[in-house]
C-alpha cells in the first residue's frame, strides 16, 4: 500500500467584514444631524452632545459586523445631508 500523504490544513481567509462607520461633516443642516446624534448618544447631556461637533470625524459604528447597522447610518445621515464614511476591514 501507498502511504498517504498527511493532511495539510489550507490557509482559509474569514469571510467576516467588520463595517467602521464615521461622520465626517454635518452638512448643510448641523441642527438636524445633532438631533440624529442624540438618538444615538442617549447618555449625553446637551452640552456634551454640541462639543460632538467640534470632534468630527466622530465615530458612529465601530468594528460592527452588521450590514444592516452600517445600511442605517449610512442612510439616515446621508439623507440629512451629513457626510459619512464607511470603512471594512477583514478578520
Amino acid at each position: 500500500k501507498a502511504a498517504k500523504a498527511p493532511l495539510v490544513p489550507r490557509e482559509t481567509h474569514s469571510s467576516t467584514i467588520f463595517y467602521t462607520v464615521r461622520l465626517l461633516e454635518l452638512g448643510p443642516d448641523p441642527a438636524r444631524v445633532m438631533l440624529a446624534l442624540r438618538k444615538i448618544f442617549t447618555t449625553l447631556s446637551a452640552q456634551e452632545l454640541l462639543k460632538l461637533k467640534t470632534r468630527l470625524p466622530l465615530t458612529l459604528l465601530d468594528d460592527s459586523v452588521s450590514v444592516l447597522q452600517k445600511d442605517r447610518l449610512v442612510q439616515h445621515f446621508g439623507g440629512l445631508g451629513a457626510r459619512v464614511e464607511v470603512s471594512e476591514r477583514r478578520l
